[in-house]
C-alpha cells in the first residue's frame, strides 16, 4: 500500500512539474514585440484600411515613434551598414530545452508505469 501510495505522489508531482513547464513555455517569442500585423484580428480588411486615411496616419506616426526609439537606442550604437547581425541562442536555453523534454519523456514513462502498476493491482 505505501509503495502505492509513492507512486501516486511522484506521478502528481511530474504532472505538475509537465504543466509548470508547459505553461513557462507559452507564449514565446514571437517576434512581432507584442503586437500583430494580421489585419484580420482587427477585423479590417486591406479595402477598409486603404480608405480610413486617420488610421492610415496613426499607423505611421506608430511605427515612426517606435523606429525612431529603436535607432536612437544604445542598441544601435556601432552599427553601421557594414555590420552583418547572426542570431545565436543561449546556452541556457539549450539546457533549458533539453531538461524540458527529458521531464516531458519522464512524465510518459512514469504514467505509463503508473497505468501498468494500477491495471496489475486490479487483476489481482
Amino acid at each position: 500500500m505505501e509503495e502505492r501510495k509513492m507512486k501516486k505522489i511522484v506521478a502528481l508531482v511530474l504532472a505538475m512539474v509537465m504543466c509548470m513547464t508547459c505553461l513557462a513555455g507559452c507564449g514565446g517569442a514571437t517576434g512581432n514585440g507584442g503586437g500583430s500585423n494580421n489585419g484580420k484580428i482587427w477585423n479590417l480588411s486591406e479595402a477598409e484600411v486603404a480608405k480610413d486615411i486617420v488610421l492610415q496616419a496613426n499607423i505611421r506616426e506608430s511605427y515612426h515613434r517606435k523606429l525612431y526609439a529603436h535607432v536612437n537606442s544604445n542598441l544601435m550604437n556601432g552599427i553601421t551598414a557594414d555590420t552583418s547581425a547572426a542570431s545565436a541562442q543561449p546556452v541556457w536555453v539549450t539546457i533549458l530545452e533539453i531538461l524540458m523534454g527529458a521531464g516531458y519523456v519522464g512524465f510518459m514513462v512514469m504514467l505509463i508505469l503508473y497505468v501498468l502498476a494500477e491495471r496489475k493491482e486490479r487483476r489481482a
